[in-house]
């Protein structure tokens, strides 16, 4: 852009006072470089000088120091804008993309591999010899060409590095929010269609009593950010599923099995804060960064699996022991990672919101002890997404301490004491019982637990 404009002011000895004419307007978001030439009377340039990244503006007056000292006269100035730059958002991939590639990507790094093994044994001795030499006489270029894409790898693993909102962790994230809305709402549309035939009404008991708990959890932590723009809705299924989940809408949807299973407004309300702590701290889009980060490094490495095993069975066999190491000794641990965050988070959530906290060992312990009576065998962390039941409630009872103090804090009525043990009376009577003749003799859900 090039701009040609007059403007007459008074210049000093050493320095000059540059405002800009009011019809010559440039954006807060533009680098500017500038040269203007300096005229006496005539057309006759005196100087010129270059400028660099300074705000023109007709209502803030630019100082620049001026190395010549002249005497005190009226300047005629021509501003001739040399070039602008104009700063904009960065055009992201959507992750529908990459969620579309993310098979076909790997499927083209085993049949790359696959060829490079072909296309070597197919090579003659003297050939192979050649190119064997080559990479000896070029190891420093192609050192260099490795070291510039792993730098180039570094640099964009840390340009995506932030914070969680509240508990400051570190992480990695590859999509944002807004890039994942389309995904979240085709998910709470495919979630709508396919419960809305078991949906309760919302004058049903069981959506009331969600409802309170949610609108309890939303007011008490109105103050926090990450709530902002989340239009909580609320759906309760007619299912004997024991489960919860909000998705990153807002939208929270749960089963009345696990209506079942929460003694009372306080589980229910620790369970709800951990899903809505999911949500806010947006552990979806993280969640899917990760994996998506582990796919580009397996890229790689899957292809260099086919490329280097001579044996194409011997290959697959180790394709699919790499993916099971991944799983095993990297997705798994980062989704309990996630999900012990989510307790952290649930807990100081339920207690702004004044629920009795200490239900939620309490909940874990009946979950453990419901598990090992009725389930189908011992449940192994090592192998599950989420903590043991008695993993999470040692780890509840750890920072217990510190989420009673955030209730005090936050004025909330004096809890009274409790004793929080099982009776053991009511559970050696559900050891006689299946788990659903359990529930349906104990109509109400005090009876399985004193608290």
């Amino acid at each position: 852009m090039s701009v040609l404009k007059y403007t007459y002011f008074f210049m000093p000895r050493n320095s000059v006072t540059l405002r800009c004419p009011s019809n010559v307007k440039f954006l807060p978001t533009e680098r500017r470089m500038f040269t203007y030439r300096r005229y006496i009377n005539s057309s006759k340039q005196y100087s010129s000088l270059l400028c660099k990244n300074r705000l023109l503006s007709s209502i803030q007056p630019s100082p620049f120091n001026l190395t010549s000292r002249t005497s005190q006269k009226s300047f005629n100035f021509r501003i001739s804008v040399c070039c602008t730059f104009r700063t904009s958002p960065p055009k992201n991939v959507h992750p529908v993309v990459w969620v579309v590639l993310r098979p076909a990507l790997k499927l083209a790094a085993v049949v790359t591999g696959r060829g490079i093994k072909k296309w070597w044994r197919s090579l003659p001795k003297d050939k192979k010899l050649y190119f064997l030499n080559e990479l000896k006489a070029n190891r420093r270029k192609i050192g260099i060409a490795l070291s510039l894409i792993l730098l180039l790898s570094l640099g964009y693993y840390l340009s995506h590095l932030e914070l969680t909102p509240i508990t400051k962790r570190r992480r990695f994230m590859a999509f944002n929010s807004k890039q994942l809305e389309k995904i979240n709402e085709f998910e709470l549309e495919q979630c709508m269609e396919n419960f809305s035939s078991q949906m309760l009404p919302p004058n049903h008991p069981a959506v009331r009593r969600v409802e309170r708990v949610v609108k309890r959890i939303l007011a008490a932590n109105a103050d926090i950010k990450e709530f902002e723009g989340k239009k909580f809705g609320i759906s309760v299924i007619n299912s004997t599923v024991e489960n919860a989940f909000v998705i990153p809408l807002g939208h929270v949807f749960v089963f009345s099995g696990m209506l079942n299973l929460c003694t009372n407004d306080d589980q229910l309300g620790i369970i709800l804060s951990h899903e809505i702590a999911h949500c806010i701290m947006n552990h979806g889009a993280e969640n899917v960064s990760f994996v998506h980060l582990l796919d580009l490094i397996s890229l790689v490495i899957i292809a260099a699996i086919w490329a280097v095993i001579p044996n194409d069975s011997v290959s697959l066999l180790s394709h699919w022991l790499y993916q099971k190491c991944v799983e095993l000794f990297l997705e798994l641990p980062y989704n309990r990672t996630i999900e012990v965050e989510a307790d952290f988070v649930g807990l100081q959530l339920a207690a702004r919101a004044c629920f009795d906290v200490r239900e939620s060992s309490a909940f874990w312990n009946k979950m453990a002890f419901l598990s090992k009576t009725f389930g189908n065998g011992p449940e192994i962390e090592f192998l599950s997404t989420h903590p043991s039941h008695e993993t999470r409630s040692e780890y509840l009872d750890g920072i217990m301490e510190q989420a009673l103090q955030l209730r005090v804090s936050c004025g909330c009525p004096k809890l009274s004491y409790r004793d929080p043990r099982i009776d053991v009376s009511t559970l050696n009577q559900a050891l006689a019982l299946s788990r659903k003749q359990f529930f349906e003799h104990n109509k109400k859900p005090e009876n399985v637990f004193k608290v």
